[in-house]
């Protein structure tokens, strides 16, 4: 069985991140197994053999894949709940997923729209709904929400509409977990990644980099906070963090919880 670590690290942390079999989930999981050496349980909708692949050359960390729709509450609960079972506390849940549909507003289906809000939004809900009684009942956990964002331009309004509908939408529900969750040793942080076709910039963290630096302070601070809590540790209003460039765009972090 995979056991927690208490030295300050992410090794042998116990993390999930869905939306793991490519781009930014796919690197999350990566810098988590190879660089941190961290327990990771890799969820994706699909092509989970390239997870697997990446566990045969695991360095240090541990890496379990898992197929599963975390926008199914079924699933997600199914899932979760035997991650939990298998593996004891669940340190941190990343929400990785993300789609973004370059189409005209105005063309957009009612698929379309379903499908969007359903891989961008229902599955962060589904994920947080069910992972957080885990985390109430440990008084700590941490959440990591990807929420990549476009900026304002005549070419986003026509070919982004809908992306920018479902982000603004997984903005709100985050808002309201953090007010529900900040008072139970809990913490949330948004992560949202702006002008993703800028040019890199040179020695700047990559949206992963960025990732797994805000795990590793809020996990290590969740288990000090769970061992010796005090009124302090759990702020009423939540704390602005700065924005960060990376070669990926600028990076906005926003800081929900102690």
């Amino acid at each position: 069985m995979w056991q927690n670590n208490t030295d300050g690290s992410l090794k042998g942390r116990l993390i999930i991140v869905t939306g793991a079999s490519s781009g930014v989930g796919y690197a999350t999981v990566r810098r988590l197994v190879q660089v941190e050496n961290a327990m990771v349980v890799a969820i994706a909708r699909r092509r989970v053999f390239r997870i697997e692949a990446l566990a045969k050359h695991a360095r240090g960390g541990q890496l379990l894949a898992l197929t599963g729709d975390m926008s199914v509450a079924a699933q997600a609960e199914s899932l979760i709940g035997e991650i939990h079972k298998r593996f004891g506390p669940i340190d941190a849940y990343v929400h990785g997923v993300h789609r973004s549909l370059r189409l005209p507003s105005h063309i957009v289906t009612d698929s379309d729209f379903d499908l969007t809000m359903r891989i961008n939004v229902k599955s962060a809900m589904h994920g947080v709904q069910v992972t957080t009684p885990i985390f109430e009942k440990q008084q700590r956990g941490t959440f990591v929400i990807y929420n990549p964002e476009f900026p304002a331009s005549e070419e986003f309004g026509a070919g982004e509409a809908l992306h920018a509908a479902s982000s603004q939408a997984l903005k709100a529900m985050t808002n309201g977990w953090q007010s529900r969750m900040s008072r139970n040793n809990i913490s949330i942080r948004e992560i949202t990644a702006n002008g993703l076709n800028e040019p890199a910039i040179p020695g700047s963290p990559t949206v992963d980099q960025i990732i797994v630096d805000a795990l590793r302070h809020m996990i290590n601070r969740k288990v000090k906070d769970a061992v010796l809590p005090t009124e302090s540790a759990v702020p009423d209003v939540p704390e602005p963090l700065s924005v960060v460039k990376s070669e990926r765009g600028g990076l906005q972090l926003t800081w929900f919880g102690p």
